[in-house]
């Protein structure tokens, strides 16, 4: 990897280089011992320096690698470092910002969507999304949802009593070693423990420089303080007498919410507005989100004779 060595401008570009040896001796015998090689030079010449080191000793070069970075990230907000291409929407407005999330979020199995300074993750195959940030773009966001601004969307609900996301720093260097768990929560800007708990190990893997051993830490963290790891569920009151009370419905239950599926994703992602515009919309398209194609192919092999039972000719 380039290094940020500075050199006259006739000299060429100062490199990291990082390689896995095994020598043998003889040639012919069974290959030795692994060591990791690092080397400061040039692209096409190896420097005269280096050191090897065991893998052991590797893991721990790597994890005090991993926090010095994350202390830096913290002090300077990565002023200076040379950002990589990203793959982050472009957007101006909060509006514009949702819809791209939205976007985002309903290719397929895709679990969350990088704003930047704000992070937007789903759970698979609800429409519930967690807004993540203390940004002003994250509570807008928030707003637009609840507003209905993204029709067949919600916000993923969250108990109203929460616990601070410092309560997770004890735990974590405990059961990880390092602050590093912890302050990736933070940087990622995650306020409540319950936040982090309503998340999938996707999204966690999401977050840059994170792991599977990071998401193990912090799942037993989560555990280690009696929050549920699985989101909350939303109320529903059930009237056990509904039933006796009202007509069979015209639609099954599972048709209905594929339905709403469908209506969702064409209002939402497609401009549609009437019933005709859905339909040609989802026959034309190539590549539906897995969610919207299984609504789409439950609609249309659906039977009308069990519809048509329901109507009543009136004389």
């Amino acid at each position: 990897m380039p290094a940020s060595e500075s050199r006259p401008d006739d000299m060429a570009q100062a490199v990291v280089k990082v390689m896995l040896k095994s020598w043998t001796c003889p040639v012919d015998a069974a290959p030795g011992p692994a060591r990791i090689e690092f080397q400061l030079g040039t692209a096409g010449e190896t420097a005269g320096t280096c050191v090897e080191i065991t893998p052991s000793e590797a893991r721990k070069v790597a994890q005090a690698l991993l926090e010095l970075a994350d202390a830096a990230e913290l002090a300077e907000g990565d002023e200076g470092e040379t950002a990589a291409p990203s793959s982050r929407p472009s957007v101006k407005s909060p509006e514009e910002a949702l819809r791209a999330a939205i976007r985002a979020l309903s290719s397929s199995g895709r679990m969350s969507c990088d704003l930047g300074n704000v992070m937007v993750c789903r759970r698979w195959p609800s429409r519930s999304l967690l807004i993540v940030g203390k940004a002003p773009l994250a509570a807008e966001l928030r707003k637009l949802i609840t507003a209905g601004k993204a029709p067949g969307w919600n916000l993923c609900p969250l108990p109203a009593v929460r616990t601070p996301l410092r309560c997770l720093q004890e735990p974590l260097l405990r059961l990880s070693g390092s602050v590093r768990c912890y302050n990736l929560l933070s940087r990622s800007g995650f306020e409540h423990v319950e936040e982090v708990a309503a998340v999938t190990d996707d999204c966690l893997l999401g977050i840059r420089t994170a792991g599977p051993a990071f998401v193990d830490s912090v799942r037993a963290a989560i555990r280690s303080l009696g929050v549920a790891d699985a989101p909350v569920a939303e109320t529903v009151t059930v009237d056990l007498h509904a039933a006796e009370r009202q007509q069979p419905p015209v639609l099954e239950p599972s048709a209905l919410e594929a339905l709403r599926t469908l209506a969702a994703w064409a209002v939402c992602e497609t401009d549609a507005s009437i019933v005709e515009d859905l339909a040609r919309r989802a026959a034309e398209s190539q590549d539906l989100p897995p969610d919207v194609a299984m609504a789409w192919d439950h609609v249309r092999m659906m039977g009308l004779r069990p519809i048509a039972q329901h109507h009543v000719v009136k004389g």
